[in-house]
């Protein structure tokens, strides 16, 4: 599929006043209206443009079918029996449905500068590569949980026609200026979103999920404690914890085997009334430039890490549960008045 033969069929679909045109590829588009190709935004004034991968077609069929599935909605059986074949035909080796198994070349190259003396075309490669692995991941993770998973987009990148040429934009920036690619994946009922992060300068990649404490919370060891018991059992090397305090710099990080032994001291601030607001638990896997570069290895790396993270630890994590506020026993009317609130028990017959 590319730029020329997409815009003949946007000619056609304007000549023949048609709404949309949608395409089918093992391209990955972050969201259908996030095309993963550039074409001429002329071809685009009057008729839509969508796309859909072959896998998110495949994973979409099965939550709607699998008996091990969340979202299972169809009774009807001619219907169920279309898509159990349809899911048996895209299965099959020779139908060509791959999932994402490599990084572009260019990653090796943006990799290999550590980003980025220039933004080039190799630049906006990478980061289009990037996005497929991150759409990858969240079909991945869709299957093998059974919920509905997808990347959570900011509204200006969905919202405006040319949002996805200026999420395109802004990644490409980031790249250049921080040497970070970044995503957040949202996973139906989990505590919190998955946030993944690929610093190419650094040579490192990592995955976490941030926690709000109870509002209700009285002391830092109590919610300290409190993020201790989820990870409980918990054996994943790299896997740290950093309480988060309001004020600058007053965070705390330490490694979860050092927050077990040391209790909630390894997490407590200077200042012992001081409670935190957040925990981020998060893996980090500090990577060799064989290992960051390498068009197979990165993503292989990258997809082993966040399974086994929320294998081990996401999928375990709960959000905290605030008290449900109390109707007032008494309660002062506007003229200063006490209000005695008497529920009346119904009469039984």
């Amino acid at each position: 599929m590319d730029a020329g033969q997409v815009e003949r069929y946007l000619d056609l679909a304007r000549a023949q006043n048609i709404d949309a045109v949608i395409t089918i590829s093992n391209q990955h588009a972050n969201i259908p209206s996030h095309y993963p190709i550039k074409v001429s935004g002329k071809k685009t004034r009057t008729v839509n443009l969508h796309h859909w991968s072959w896998k998110s077609l495949l994973t979409e069929a099965a939550l709607h079918t699998d008996d091990n599935k969340d979202v299972k909605s169809v009774n009807d059986e001619t219907q169920l029996y279309i898509l159990n074949e349809f899911k048996r035909f895209l299965k099959h080796k020779n139908t060509g449905v791959t999932v994402h198994a490599q990084m572009d070349k260019s990653w090796s190259v943006v990799c290999s500068e550590g980003g980025l003396e220039n933004k080039t075309e190799d630049t906006t490669a990478a980061v289009l590569s990037w996005h497929s692995l991150c759409r990858d991941l969240a079909l991945t993770l869709s299957e093998e949980t059974g919920v509905d998973v997808a990347q959570a987009i900011p509204n200006k990148y969905i919202k405006p026609k040319n949002g996805y040429t200026e999420k395109l934009k802004d990644d490409v920036e980031s790249l250049y200026v921080n040497g970070c690619l970044s995503t957040s994946i949202k996973i139906t009922n989990a505590a919190s979103n998955l946030s993944i992060l690929a610093n190419v300068r650094e040579k490192y990649f990592s995955v976490s999920m941030t926690l709000r404490v109870s509002k209700d919370a009285k002391t830092a060891q109590g919610a300290i404690g409190w993020i201790l018991k989820q990870l409980k059992g918990v054996e994943l090397d790299g896997l740290h914890v950093t309480a988060c305090y309001a004020g600058k710099n007053s965070n705390k990080t330490c490694a979860l085997n050092v927050l077990i032994e040391d209790g909630y001291q390894a997490l407590a601030h200077d200042n012992r009334k001081n409670i935190p607001h957040s925990f981020d638990v998060y893996l980090k896997n500090d990577l060799k430039l064989s290992e960051i570069k390498g068009i197979r290895k990165f993503p292989e790396i990258v997809k082993k890490s966040t399974d086994s993270y929320y294998f081990h630890v996401g999928e375990n994590l709960k959000k905290a549960q605030n008290k449900a506020p109390k109707i007032s026993r008494n309660k002062e009317n506007d003229a200063g008045d006490i209000v005695d609130i008497n529920i009346e028990k119904p009469v039984s017959e």
